[in-house]
């Protein structure tokens, strides 16, 4: 169960939420969007993570983005680029299951892919991600551990 106390991994996934929410909120141009971040964060993560913003904004001045949002971004992209590469191999090379009884010619099963993401805390990647565009004809298991 995730704390709302400041402090251990309770609350650091809660906190990682809000970092995520006030990027897509108080960043302008932000690197992600996360509907579901504002519903798992928290009130005391979300003004935590408010507060960094307005620390990095008076140290560097506005624009800037959050360290754990450019991160996630940068996770995303290469996330997407891995399946667009193992969709892309499935389909060039897929092989065909033998046609249903009755019928006549082959039928392409679709590959399969599973993501294990390992302390991922309250991650919102597998409903963020446009996965269904970027993994056609590619059936994509994601379990969080």
């Amino acid at each position: 169960m995730c704390s709302e106390e400041p402090t251990g991994p309770g609350f650091t996934c809660r906190y990682t939420a809000g970092l995520r929410h006030v990027e897509a909120t108080h960043v302008p141009n932000p690197v992600l969007q996360d509907a579901l971040a504002p519903h798992l964060c928290g009130p005391a993560a979300l003004a935590l993570a408010v507060k960094e913003l307005e620390d990095l904004v008076a140290a560097q001045g506005p624009g800037k983005h959050l360290r754990v949002p450019a991160r996630t971004r940068l996770l995303d992209d290469r996330i997407l680029a891995a399946l667009r590469q193992l969709s892309s191999s499935c389909s060039s090379t897929g092989a065909a299951a033998p046609a249903a009884a009755g019928s006549s010619g082959q039928v392409q099963e679709p590959c399969a892919v599973q993501v294990v993401a390992l302390g991922c805390g309250m991650d919102t990647r597998p409903w963020r991600l446009p996965l269904h565009e970027e993994t056609s004809g590619c059936k994509v298991a994601w379990f969080d551990v």
